[in-house]
């Protein structure tokens, strides 16, 4: 009984690799639905598909075995034998629905749409063929042909429409794309776009990658955008014109350094202390008597704005944190 296993289990999986061997001498001997080694062939075949685990290889060989099964329905037409057709005309239907099951778990669109159109291109062939043989058959047979040549037209009106729907597919991505890609107006975070034909993807996979990519830059573009109203809404820069957010920051720290500075050292011409010159030292001394009459009101001033000017300078800086984090992606092409 081991042996028995042994010697099954061994043949057919040296079927696999005769097959090719197999088919020829089938068609070179002329082997028919129904004669005794009809089954071996089909057999082989199906151990064949079986261990094909290439879907791309396994709708291949499912059409030209299709092909083959046409080929015996077209040998065997005239022979009066509707069971010989009929069998042949199984085993096309079978093969025809193992491509279009095959054709689906093909992930790479282009290979997929390749396989369709051969599909549907096979289609018109087989239709051609099988309206010649049943033109030849036993009446009894034409019924079986006639359902035939409706899967066929039904797999290829599928296979169509599934092309027509990969094209649909990869239009609308290809426009979404040139959408994400148009200039979102004149912000400044927004940076030209690069609409380039050539450099535009091709595969649903790589357009919905590069949507994908298209939509976080967008994202990224637009939080930066809001970040800079922000930091050019804040006090005494929302009047000034700067390049971005380090000028909008080194302004601040100077003024910032500016304030403590006259905090520090309050006798400086920047802060109000302009004495007479070429005057008199009496009239310097009344100056700066009225000067320092007026000093502790100064002092406080200065301090508030320098107050001001540090919480504006911290405001910014949470800002500007923020803003260097999503506009290096906002300006990625």
């Amino acid at each position: 009984m081991k042996k028995l296993v042994f010697v099954i289990s061994f043949l057919l999986i040296t079927a696999v690799f005769i097959t090719p061997f197999s088919v020829s001498a089938a068609e070179s001997a002329r082997i028919k639905p129904g004669s005794f080694f009809y089954g071996f062939v089909t057999t082989f075949e199906k151990v064949n598909l079986f261990f094909t685990f290439n879907q791309e290889k396994k709708t291949e060989k499912a059409l030209k075995y299709a092909e083959k099964r046409l080929a015996e329905a077209e040998a065997v037409a005239g022979d009066k034998n509707s069971d010989a057709v009929k069998t042949a005309i199984s085993g096309y239907e079978a093969s025809i629905a193992l491509a279009a099951e095959a054709s689906k778990k093909v992930k790479d669109e282009t290979k997929a749409e390749n396989l369709l159109n051969l599909i549907a291109d096979n289609a018109s062939k087989h239709q051609e063929i099988l309206s010649d043989v049943l033109s030849k058959v036993p009446n009894e047979a034409k019924e079986a042909i006639t359902k035939a040549i409706e899967v066929s037209r039904k797999g290829q009106e599928e296979a169509l429409q599934k092309i027509t729907e990969l094209k649909q597919e990869v239009a609308g991505l290809k426009q979404e794309v040139a959408e994400l890609k148009k200039p979102q107006g004149a912000s400044s975070a927004t940076p030209p776009q690069n609409t380039n034909a050539e450099n535009q993807s091709t595969s649903i996979k790589e357009l919905k990658q590069e949507v994908t990519k298209l939509n976080n830059r967008l994202t990224a573009c637009r939080r930066a955008d809001r970040l800079w109203a922000e930091i050019k809404s804040i006090p005494s820069l929302y009047s000034r014109a700067f390049l971005g957010p380090e000028e909008a920051l080194s302004f601040l720290e100077q003024e910032l350094v500016k304030s403590k500075s006259y905090i520090s050292d309050p006798y400086q011409e920047g802060n109000g202390w302009n004495p007479p010159k070429n005057t008199s030292t009496e009239n310097f001394k009344n100056y700066k008597e009225s000067f320092d009459k007026k000093l502790p009101s100064l002092l406080q001033l200065r301090e508030g704005q320098a107050v001001d000017w540090q919480n504006r300078l911290s405001q910014l800086v949470k800002l500007k944190e923020q803003y260097d984090k999503v506009k290096p992606v906002c300006d990625e092409l």
